[in-house]
């Protein structure tokens, strides 16, 4: 099992300062299946609230040059709610 958190900043003239968050969290299986959990999320100033996204990815070889991807993704706002 292995995982990986990145962040990365970035300053840019039409959007302002940006931070991008991720952590992916990896797992092998049985019948050369890989699996991978990612949690991602991005902050944008001036923007309210925050963009987050959570996905599970399975990928499974069909051959040494090939193989295919079985995803799901979720993406997510925080914010304030209209009451």
């Amino acid at each position: 099992m292995g995982f990986r958190f990145t962040q990365d900043m970035v300053w840019g003239s039409q959007k302002g300062w940006q931070a991008f968050t991720w952590l992916d969290l990896e797992r092998r299986f049985p019948e050369t299946l890989f699996f991978r959990t990612t949690l991602s999320g991005e902050w944008t100033e001036g923007v309210k609230g925050y963009l987050y996204y959570l996905g599970f990815a399975v990928r499974q070889p069909l051959d040494p040059n090939r193989a295919i991807q079985y995803e799901c993704v979720n993406s997510f706002h925080t914010g304030r709610s209209k009451s």
